[in-house]
């Protein structure tokens, strides 16, 4: 990964490059900011700069054996951690684990989100996590004589996904690393990790792309874009666009946050399973009247090609979706979320016909019984047809910022229902809280999730 292959950043790279020349490279640097302004691509093209042979004074050359290397992620002095989850029957797990995947999605596409990630090693029902038994092998490999006479370098992926016990091995390593050992942090939110952490490395904030960087990025990388194409998808890349655009609220380019629910709040799309009482882990066993649902939702996209399902959380009882409508739309997006529920209300009906849209009503009663329903609530759903008699709830959401909060939210909610499983209580009002070194009056259950399942 070469300096000029990423999109600007200027001044970062600059005072990466300054360092080295100078010979003040910190022992720990924390690169923070929001998904996709190139954190990660910013350091592993620091960690290339560092193992460079013949290192111009903006970049490395790109030609020398170890540059070679780095460009197949495979030097033998860089090394990476970041979440992961546990395979099913496994009870240890570490990153070298998931290597294969992890130098494809960097090849692939260097600016990735924590879900694709999670997507590219199958963990959609899944929370990552950087386990303790992770602190074991980063010391091990530290630990190791370098390769040749340059650095060693560590790069930890969303630090914030660490263990508590797993960082705090860490800490004497990361205050005093052996010589010419670099620890480099990719981090989202830094106000998670451990106070002793911060006050250990050199915190770097890496700015959002301003939109005219955005959109000469996209003409040099497609000469045939439309200027008006990259000035739309510059506005999509700044946190200060607003998404609705280009028409009315309901008709224009917008991100829509949708909710279904069972009226009764039974839990008949699916069952909460909590993999060894590890809230981070939870995920929600579909139903069959579950996976019809999804079924359901994923036809939006196929029928409205204009329409992407940014998001989707299915919960025992209700259902969370982020939609991205992409172009303007004749019928409006209030249209197709009330065809999408009247689909949803026929899965409760009976018909004879074995399509995937349609459930049986002996269907119905297998999941009533094989699910926790109150006899009461039971009796009722056999004799009032069709569950979904609500309409969706549907808003429409205002600024990037906003949105990723939201993405946030529904990722975290089976974590959030197991917490409360197996917590009683845990998300009441709490005051004089401590996080990371730091008295808070009242926390937001999120925040407060986060800081435990380190």
């Amino acid at each position: 990964m070469l300096f000029k292959d990423i999109i600007g950043q200027e001044a970062v790279k600059q005072r990466l490059c300054n360092s080295v020349r100078e010979g003040r490279v910190p022992h720990a640097i924390l690169l923070t900011g929001e998904s996709g302004v190139g954190k990660l691509p910013l350091a592993i093209a620091f960690a290339q700069y560092l193992a460079c042979q013949h290192r111009t004074e903006s970049d490395s050359c790109g030609q020398c054996p170890s540059c070679l290397q780095f460009g197949h992620l495979q030097h033998p002095d860089l090394h990476f951690a970041f979440p992961i989850v546990k395979p099913e029957g496994k009870s240890e797990v570490v990153c070298d684990d998931f290597s294969e995947q992890w130098r494809r999605l960097i090849s692939e596409s260097p600016y990735f989100d924590l879900a694709d990630w999670y997507e590219a090693i199958g963990a959609e029902k899944k929370q990552g996590m950087i386990y303790e038994k992770e602190s074991s092998e980063i010391l091990r490999k530290l630990s190791l004589k370098a390769f040749g006479d340059g650095y060693k370098v560590m790069i930890i992926w969303l630090p914030e996904k660490m263990n508590e016990v797993c960082a705090n091995k860490l800490l004497k390593i990361i205050e005093e690393p052996p010589q010419q050992t670099v620890f480099i942090l990719v981090s989202e939110a830094p106000q998670l990790l451990l106070q002793t952490i911060l006050s250990r490395v050199q915190q770097i904030n890496v700015p959002r792309l301003d939109e005219e960087t955005i959109t000469r990025a996209l003409g040099e990388r497609n000469e045939e874009l439309a200027v008006s194409t990259a000035l739309d998808l510059a506005h999509m890349a700044n946190d200060t666009w607003h998404w609705q655009q280009y028409g009315s609220a309901w008709r224009g380019i917008g991100i829509y946050h949708m909710i279904l629910v069972v009226p009764s709040r039974d839990p008949l799309l699916g069952k909460l399973v909590i993999p060894d009482d590890e809230p981070m882990q939870a995920y929600v066993e579909r139903s069959e009247l579950g996976r019809a649902v999804i079924h359901d939702l994923a036809q939006i996209s196929q029928r409205h090609p204009e329409i992407k399902l940014l998001q989707y959380c299915l919960m025992p009882n209700h259902l969370h979706a982020i939609l991205h409508v992409t172009a303007p739309m004749s019928q409006g997006i209030l249209a197709v979320v009330r065809g999408f529920w009247q689909g949803v209300k026929k899965l409760s009906l009976d018909p004879t016909t074995h399509k995937v849209s349609f459930i049986s009503r002996d269907t119905i009663r297998d999941t009533i019984r094989d699910t926790q329903v109150s006899s009461v609530c039971r009796d009722s759903i056999r004799l009032q047809f069709p569950i979904f008699t609500e309409k969706p709830f549907i808003r429409p959401m205002s600024t990037r910022s906003q949105l990723q909060s939201m993405i946030r939210y529904v990722q975290m909610n089976p974590a959030r229902l197991a917490t409360k499983r197996l917590k009683p209580g845990f998300f009441c009002v709490q005051h004089n809280v401590e996080i990371n070194g730091r008295t808070y009056d009242a926390v937001g259950n999120i925040g407060v999730l986060m800081e435990q399942s380190r």
